[in-house]
């Protein structure tokens, strides 16, 4: 068993034989039951991925939605005033079609009132939508895509993503970019020597979670700049639709002038990528790996479920932020006490959030929510470009 798992981590898919060994068939219920906090939260942030620029979603204290989103026009209605009646209304809009700011306060708990009686058995605890966006897509977007938008056909989140999806650029040989990007991301397949450190190598990222990986990033890319090629962080200077630093950028490519070339950002988010997974399990530990690796029934599951929930936040909170999150969430916390599944992982992002010691300090909320926020719009970009799946298969075979 030992010496699969090792081959498994060392992405020896031959010698392990990942495509006919199944070291223990875990059921349908087993998996939805251990994924069960993840994939509420998830689906909350699925529905928001899918949201119209004129709606607000309710969501429960797990981050499920609460009923259908509540569209702005179908709630303006009087409210009587000492002075006499006005309306309660969302706000105003421009040509757009979109709200000069966000729904009012006094709109979206009158609205959350009326919904709330509808679905008593559910707590709505917070809402979202989607006018910053749409507001920031409209200014910043190219003159085809501003039409779009005033003229309703492209209402969504997903939709501009879509949008900015399907726009060429130089070396797309014909791809979409979500295609390029699965097509073409390349992660390390063998041990690789560490550069003036002696006996130090780099662990090859395995089969199974570079198919998992592929799937993922497009979320992250939409996550960290929603495809918009020439997006700057004035805050930060991460740069370009992966939000590359100047220094990450000058340690894979020499230069600190980060590309926005979509093919430039794909072609170092592989080796970047593989790093990150490698620093996470470096970070975390053997002890530490051990010990949460007995949760799972197999490898496959411990690698899907925990390790690559932390390399995706590695890519944003970093890697040696995110293994210190797991590594003193198991030192603090029984094995009996600890879930199962991708809830593992949520447990571990909460605790980080929670902790304000050394590295911890900077595990934010957002960092939180970073992972569950890929995953839904990987989900949602996953099931509008389906054919994706089959032509990276056809690339790797």
């Amino acid at each position: 068993m030992k010496e699969q798992i090792d081959r498994v981590l060392q992405g020896d898919a031959e010698q392990a034989n990942l495509n006919t060994v199944v070291l223990e068939t875990e059921s349908s219920e087993e998996n939805a039951a251990a994924n069960e906090r993840f994939n509420a939260v998830t689906s909350g942030y699925a529905a928001y991925a899918t949201l119209r620029k004129d709606e607000v979603l309710f969501l429960n204290e797990n981050n499920e939605p609460v009923g259908e989103p509540q569209r702005f026009v179908d709630f303006v209605d009087t409210k009587p005033n000492f002075s006499g009646d006005y309306l309660y209304t969302p706000g105003s809009a421009d040509e757009t079609g979109i709200l000069t700011e966000v729904p009012t306060r006094e709109w979206r708990e009158y609205v959350q009132k009326r919904l709330q009686a509808e679905h008593p058995d559910q707590e709505i605890v917070h809402d979202l939508n989607t006018i910053h966006f749409f507001r920031e897509s409209y200014e910043l977007g190219d003159p085809q895509l501003r039409q779009k938008i005033e003229s309703g056909e492209i209402a969504t989140r997903d939709q501009v993503y879509e949008y900015r999806i399907q726009q060429s650029f130089p070396g797309a040989n014909g791809q979409n970019r979500v295609e390029y990007l699965q097509n073409n991301v390349t992660f390390r397949n063998a041990l690789e020597e560490v550069p003036g450190v002696p006996g130090a190598e780099k662990v090859p990222v395995p089969p199974l979670v570079q198919e998992e990986l592929r799937r993922l990033l497009p979320g992250l890319f939409a996550q960290e700049s929603g495809f918009r090629e020439n997006a700057i962080n004035d805050k930060t200077n991460a740069t370009g639709t992966g939000q590359f630093m100047p220094e990450t950028w000058e340690r894979y490519t020499g230069t600190d002038e980060v590309s926005m070339n979509y093919a430039d950002q794909v072609e170092v988010l592989g080796p970047m990528v593989s790093d990150v997974y490698d620093r996470v399990l470096d970070k975390i530990g053997v002890d530490a790996l051990a010990k949460l690796r007995s949760l799972f029934e197999t490898e496959e599951a411990f690698l899907e479920s925990l390790i690559i929930p932390a390399t995706i936040s590695g890519f944003h909170t970093g890697p040696d932020r995110i293994a210190e999150a797991v590594r003193r969430y198991t030192d603090s916390v029984q094995i009996d006490d600890m879930p199962a599944g991708k809830d593992l992982f949520l447990a571990i992002a909460t605790y980080g959030a929670l902790s304000n010691e050394g590295l911890l300090s900077g595990f934010k909320e957002e960092s939180k929510e970073y992972v569950t926020q890929v995953y839904a719009i990987a989900d949602v970009l996953e099931e509008k470009f389906s054919q994706t799946q089959s032509n990276t298969r056809l690339a790797q075979n």
